[in-house]
C-alpha cells in the first residue's frame, strides 16, 4: 500500500480537521439530511448506523447522491440528468435517485466524504483538491502545472488511480466508482497583464493549497474563496485575479468583470464519484453491473465535455467564434509563452512537489515518481 503521510481521514473527523464542529454547522447538516429524506427514513438510511445501509434485495433500489458544484456545466448538463432521468430510464426503473449539489447547503469536501463513509448518502462527488490535506495521496492525480493538456491528464490519472482507490477504501470506507475532471482552470484578472509573473503583488482567488503555493511563489497573495463568490469578489476589489474554469467563469459572469485571461491550463479539477463501501459491496451483481455500465458511459461523456469546454472557453470569453456553451465576452486573451510554461513547471518542481512528497511520505513519493512522472517526461531524483 502507498504511504499517505501522517494525517488520515476518519469518518467523524471535524471540518477543521481537529476543532469541534460548531452547533450551527451540525444543525445545517441535519437540515440537509432531512431535506434529502435521509433522517426521515425516506431512503432507508440512518446517519448514525452502518447496519442500516440498504441492500438491493428486491427488484429496485433508491439512492441519495451529493453531486458536484451546482453552477457548473458538469452538474447541470451531465450529473443531474444522469441521476434524475437517464439512470432510471436505462435501468428500466430499477434504480432511482435523489441528487443535490453538495455546495447547495454549504457542505465541504470533508462533509461529503464523511456522509458517504457513514452511509448517510450512498454516493457523493469528492474533489481531491479540497481534502488532500487529510489524505495527501489524493493530490497525485492533479497538481498545479502537472498536466498541460487533457490527454496527459487522463494518462496520469489512470496511472495513479490504484493509489487513490486504496487510500479511500482503507481510510474512508468508500469505493471509487468513477473519475472525471473539470475543464482546464485558467487565470483571470481584472487588470492587464502579459505574463504569469505579472501577478506579483496582486490578490488571487485560489481553490486549493497547491494553487495557493503557486500564487505565493510568484509573489502574490492567495485568497481562498468558494466558486460562487468569485465574480462578486473581483467586482468589489477583494481579489484582482482568480483561478477557475473557462466556461464556468463565463456562466457566473466573470467575463463581465475580468479584462484578461491567460489561455494556459494552470490546473484541472479531478472529481471522484465515491460510493459507501458497505452499500456497494452488498449490491446484487446484476444491479452493480448496471451501475458500472452507466458510470462508464457518463464518465466518458464528462471527459469529452471537459475537453470541448476547454477548447471553446477562449472563443466564449473573448467573443471570437462560436459560443454555444456560454455568453460571448470581450476579454483580452493572454497567449502563454515558453517562459510562462517554464514558470509554471518551476513552481511545480520547487514549491509544490517537495511539499507534497513530504506530506505523502517516502513510499508514496517513490511510487509517484515511477508511475506518474514519466507520463509528463518529468525527471526527478
Amino acid at each position: 500500500m502507498v504511504g499517505t503521510g501522517k494525517r488520515s481521514f476518519t469518518p467523524d473527523q471535524t471540518d477543521a480537521g481537529r476543532r469541534p464542529r460548531r452547533r450551527g454547522r451540525a444543525s445545517g447538516l441535519r437540515a440537509l439530511l432531512l431535506g434529502l429524506g435521509v433522517l426521515s427514513g425516506a431512503s432507508g438510511l440512518s446517519a448514525d448506523s452502518h447496519a442500516q445501509v440498504p441492500v438491493a434485495e428486491g427488484p429496485a433500489v433508491r439512492v441519495t447522491v451529493l453531486g458536484g458544484l451546482r453552477e457548473t456545466t458538469q452538474y447541470r448538463r451531465h450529473e443531474q440528468p444522469f441521476w434524475e432521468t437517464e439512470l432510471p430510464a436505462r435501468s428500466g426503473g430499477r434504480i432511482t435517485a435523489t441528487v443535490t449539489p453538495f455546495d447547495q447547503f454549504g457542505l465541504t469536501g470533508r462533509d461529503v466524504l464523511r456522509l458517504v463513509s457513514l452511509g448517510s448518502v450512498q454516493f457523493g462527488v469528492v474533489i481531491p483538491a479540497t481534502i488532500h490535506t487529510d489524505m495527501p495521496v489524493l493530490a497525485g492525480q492533479d497538481m498545479v502545472g502537472l498536466f498541460a493538456d487533457i490527454t496527459s491528464l487522463r494518462e496520469g490519472t489512470a496511472a495513479w488511480r490504484q493509489a487513490v482507490t486504496e487510500a479511500l477504501a482503507t481510510q474512508a470506507r468508500v469505493e471509487v466508482v468513477a473519475t472525471w475532471t473539470y475543464p482546464a482552470q485558467l487565470l483571470f484578472c481584472r487588470r492587464p497583464f502579459q505574463r504569469l509573473t505579472d501577478i506579483a503583488g496582486l490578490r488571487v482567488r485560489t481553490a486549493s493549497g497547491h494553487q495557493a503555493a503557486l500564487v505565493t511563489s510568484l509573489g502574490a497573495q492567495a485568497v481562498g474563496l468558494p466558486y460562487a463568490q468569485i465574480t462578486a469578489a473581483m467586482s468589489d476589489g477583494r481579489v484582482d485575479c482568480a483561478i477557475t474554469g473557462g466556461i464556468s467563469a463565463n456562466l457566473i459572469g466573470l467575463h463581465r468583470v475580468a479584462t484578461h485571461v491567460l489561455t494556459m491550463p494552470i490546473v484541472w479539477g479531478i472529481n471522484h464519484l465515491v460510493a459507501n463501501q458497505a452499500f456497494w459491496r452488498r449490491l446484487s451483481p446484476d444491479l452493480r453491473q448496471v451501475f458500472e455500465q452507466e458510470f462508464q458511459r457518463v464518465t466518458e461523456a464528462i471527459w469529452d465535455a471537459a475537453e470541448a469546454e476547454t477548447a471553446s472557453a477562449d472563443a466564449c470569453n473573448a467573443g471570437r467564434g462560436p459560443c454555444s456553451m456560454g455568453t460571448p465576452g470581450t476579454l483580452s486573451l493572454v497567449v502563454p509563452t515558453a517562459r510562462d510554461r517554464q514558470t509554471l513547471r518551476d513552481a511545480l518542481t520547487t514549491a509544490i512537489l517537495p511539499e507534497w512528497f513530504a506530506a505523502c511520505g517516502p513510499a508514496c513519493a517513490a511510487k509517484w515518481k515511477a508511475q506518474v512522472a514519466p507520463v509528463i517526461g518529468l525527471r526527478l531524483p
